[in-house]
Formats: C-alpha cells, structure tokens, sequence
C-alpha cells in the first residue's frame, strides 16, 4: 500500500483526492512532536488534514514521538496528541510511537502507548531508523520492544519494504509493516515522506466483513451524491449534522455509525471505477457480460485494498 506522511503541511480536499488518483492509500499524521516546539504548527493542520484525507478516500492513521524522562509528563502528552487530533481521534487506524529523541526510554515508550490504547487507539507499531537505535538505543535486543511492529525509515528510494540487508534491534524481517523510503518530498506543494506499508501497519476494520459490497449490487445513478456528502461530514444525511458528533453517542450508536460511514466509502470508491468502465465500455463496444467480468474484478480489487 502507498502511503504518505505529513507533519506541518496542510493538504486540502482536493490535494488528497489528486493523491489517491496517485495511487496513494494512506496518509498518515504526525500529532505530537515530543514537544511544544512546533505544536502549535500541528495544531494548525493535523485535523483538517485527517478530515480532508478521509473525505478523499485515504486510509488515516496518525504517529506521536515519544518525550524523554526530563520532557513532558504521560498526561501532557495525550492532552497535546488528542487535542491535535481533534474529532479526527475515533476515525485513525492507528497511531504509532516515533521513536528517534535522544534519551527515550522503553519505559517512556510503553506507558505512552499503554495511554493510547486506553484511549481507544491501537499503538503497536513503532517509527525509527536503524542510525538512532544503533547510535542511541545501543542496538538494544530488549524482547519487550517486540509488542511493537516496526515501520523503518530507510532511504533508499525503493518502494520495497527490506530489512535483511541492514537489520537492528530485536526485530526480524515477518516484523516489518512498512519502510518510510524516501524523506521530505514536495507532493502538489506539501512536504511529505514516502512509505510502502503492509494493510497491518493500520488498523484491521471490524467493519468490513459486514460492509463487504459487491458491484451489480450499487445503484450507479448518482455518485457524486456519495462523494458530496462524504466531503461534507454529511452521515448520516437522515439523521442531521448534530448526530455527526461522538461526544454526544453512546458506543453502540457510534460503533453503528462506523459500519455505515465505512460502506458508503466503499460505495463511492466502487461507483467511481465502474462510472469509468461504463464509459470505456461503450467507447470500445464491449459486451455487458464483459463490463460485468470487469466489475468483479474491480469489486475483488477494493476488498484486498
């Protein structure tokens, strides 16, 4: 899966659809630096830029650095983290610990993502770069830092996700799920790095066995409606904007509208893809049993992404 992830750039609505045109899938956010330096320049951007991926059909998740002992307390950092995140919070799929601050400590490590976990968030995935673990962990073998999954920052320009060719820490190769393989790039006016990331990096969707949707069985009539009303944080439509708040939902409710929320992104994306062989179809003069071949596998294609 190709994904992008930002810090201080602000992406609007339309930079994120022309990414996922791209072929990008995922972005994902920084929301906490480890410090006040720069948190105002998150706090600028971060929700709106998870609010805008969303509505573009990008896959959200978000990364937090851990602070050393001497920085900031556990409760100083999840006030900034959610606070950056704002109502973007219960949408991310994750949000994984960077480590790569002189002087972090496993123990910093764990009890920031034992808070993230308390806050409903998985926090198993872990950013660093083999020059920080070696230079300041001291290559540290730790079996505990193994709860984590690693996302490696290795810039060799190479869309892959490798690790045998320069390894570290406790971590073999079956542990990776994602390489950042290209640093600060500028994307449409952004500045972004660059990742390859397994579908594990984010986080499984309870909702997509039940939100599974197959192409004969989308009304095509009006797709744009669907993006309209994505864009808008209109969802749902029936039951008014004030409902499109979790703060005021219990967990069942809101559960309910996850699964629902998920569906008609999938509507959207499919009704897309089959729009467009309708029309390549009808200029090529093919057959509506073949337009139908294409639509499975357009349909198959959506489910493994």
């Amino acid at each position: 899966m190709k994904g992008l992830d930002v810090s201080f750039s602000a992406v609007s609505l339309d930079w994120c659809r022309a990414r996922y045109a791209e072929g990008w899938r995922a972005l994902v956010q920084n929301l906490w630096t480890g410090g006040y330096a720069g948190n105002d320049g998150l706090r600028a951007v971060a929700r709106n830029n998870l609010a805008n991926a969303k509505a573009a059909g990008l896959r959200v998740a978000a990364y937090a650095n851990a602070s050393p002992p001497d920085w900031w307390s556990l409760s100083v950092q999840m006030q900034e983290i959610r606070r950056n995140a704002g109502d973007m919070w219960p949408h991310l799929e994750g949000v994984a610990i960077d480590v790569e601050i002189p002087r972090i400590t496993l123990a910093r490590v764990l009890e920031l993502a034992d808070a993230i976990n308390a806050a409903g968030q998985r926090a198993d995935v872990l950013y660093t770069a083999r020059w920080f673990w070696t230079g300041h962990m001291g290559d540290s073998k730790d079996a505990r830092w193994r709860r984590f999954k690693l996302w490696n920052a290795y810039y060799d320009g190479d869309p892959d996700i490798d690790f045998a060719s320069a390894p570290y820490g406790p971590w073999a190769a079956s542990d990776l799920v994602g390489e950042q393989y290209q640093g600060t790039t500028q994307l449409g006016g952004a500045s972004v790095d660059l990742n390859t990331f397994l579908t594990t990096f984010l986080q499984p969707q309870e909702e997509d066995e039940m939100a599974d949707v197959n192409a004969h069985d989308v009304v095509i009539a009006r797709p744009a409606d669907y993006a309209t009303r994505l864009a808008a944080n209109e969802y749902p439509r029936e039951w008014g904007s004030a409902s499109w708040n979790p703060a005021r939902l219990d967990d069942g409710i809101w559960y309910l509208i996850k699964l629902l929320r998920r569906r008609d992104e999938q509507i959207a994306a499919l009704a897309v893809r089959v729009a467009a062989l309708e029309d390549a179809a009808e200029a090529a003069g093919l057959t509506l049993d073949q337009v139908r071949d294409e639509i499975d596998a357009a349909s198959l294609k959506a489910r493994r992404e």
